[in-house]
């Protein structure tokens, strides 16, 4: 029996040293308009993002918050007063709470990827604790399995079951079979 072949080539990763949410749209948006309204829906992304050709903002609803911004890719900002029409049409969107963002006391950082992507996000800056008996670090403060090699300084990050091997964050990243780890 032969196995399939799996697509192991890495996503877009993206690091944040603060609470941060992912927004994914599949490719650039797509944009519709609104039934009753001149707002255009980004359609292409499980998030409640549209966009205001009037002004020409988008306008993304994450939990109870509004965020802002000029271009879909950011930077976004809390927006004080969305659209009336944005409100309304949010509130009867089904698919609002598809993408929710967390409704924590600080607005995230909102990072967009157009490609399939992964967060990778600590609490400050990375904080590397050694693991005993090895030559291994772990990233205490990170939301994902990351580790580093002490001699070579190797980071390891372990993403959709798969592993993946860089020597800065910055990249480029390559998969790394299990068998093949420190």
């Amino acid at each position: 029996c032969e196995e399939p072949e799996l697509n192991n080539d890495p996503p877009a990763i993206k690091f944040t040293t603060k609470p941060s949410a992912l927004i994914m749209i599949d490719g650039e948006p797509r944009l519709k308009k609104a039934e009753g309204s001149e707002l255009m829906r980004v359609l292409n992304t499980p998030y409640f993002i549209v966009f205001a050709p009037a002004t020409k903002d988008y306008y993304l609803k994450g939990g109870s918050k509004w965020y802002s911004a000029k271009e879909y890719t950011g930077p976004w900002a809390l927006a004080s007063a969305p659209p009336e029409a944005a409100v309304k049409l949010a509130a009867s969107d089904y698919l609002t709470s598809a993408g929710a963002i967390e409704d924590d006391d600080v607005a995230p950082e909102i990072v967009v990827s157009t490609v399939p992507a992964e967060l990778v996000q600590t609490s400050g800056e990375p904080e590397f604790v050694p693991i005993g008996g090895t030559n291994l670090l772990y990233a205490g403060n990170a939301n994902k399995d990351w580790f580093m090699e002490s001699g070579s300084k190797t980071n390891y990050l372990l993403l959709a079951g798969r592993w993946y091997k860089a020597q800065t964050t910055a990249g480029p990243w390559e998969y790394v079979a299990s068998k093949d780890l420190p």
